[in-house]
């Protein structure tokens, strides 16, 4: 199953339904990306993890989102190293995965509170290279360095 979505054009997207969020640019640091994401899925409190694993917690939970469909989408990736960026995008990646899996969807009938997803994220066909050059061989980062 193919995860990462890419657009040739933004008018492409205009047909998604769901919750869609547009990723800010310019972000040249973690911090910098936590608090973009924050802003930009409007998460309680602008709170959006202040180190990865915290980062991957909140891309799990989603609970303030009604939609099922959960669209985040880049113009750019963020400017961070290359081991940082391998890590957001493993991150991504596990967050797509996990809200794939059927577990995760029986937990709505076990728990009526809770809310699934389908998240996908989009970026520029230009960069699609870039992100499988990360992603597309499988390698799985880990991210349990915290700060």
């Amino acid at each position: 199953m193919r995860f990462f979505k890419y657009f040739k054009d933004e008018a492409e997207l205009v047909l998604l339904d769901g919750a869609i969020f547009w990723l800010p640019t310019g972000s040249t640091s973690k911090s910098s990306r936590f608090t973009a994401y924050g802003r930009a899925l409007r998460a309680p409190n602008g709170y959006f993890g202040e180190n990865w694993d915290a980062f991957s917690d909140c891309l799990l939970e989603l609970d303030w989102i009604d939609s099922f469909e959960v669209f985040l989408i880049h113009r750019e990736l963020p400017h961070l190293s290359q081991e940082e960026t391998a890590i957001y995008l493993d991150i991504l990646q596990h967050a797509m995965t996990t809200w794939s899996d059927k577990k995760t969807d029986e937990l709505s009938h076990l728990y009526p509170s809770f809310i699934p997803h389908r998240l996908t994220i989009y970026s520029p066909r230009e960069i699609e290279e870039l992100v499988s050059s990360f992603v597309g061989g499988g390698a799985s980062h880990s991210h349990s360095s915290g700060a």
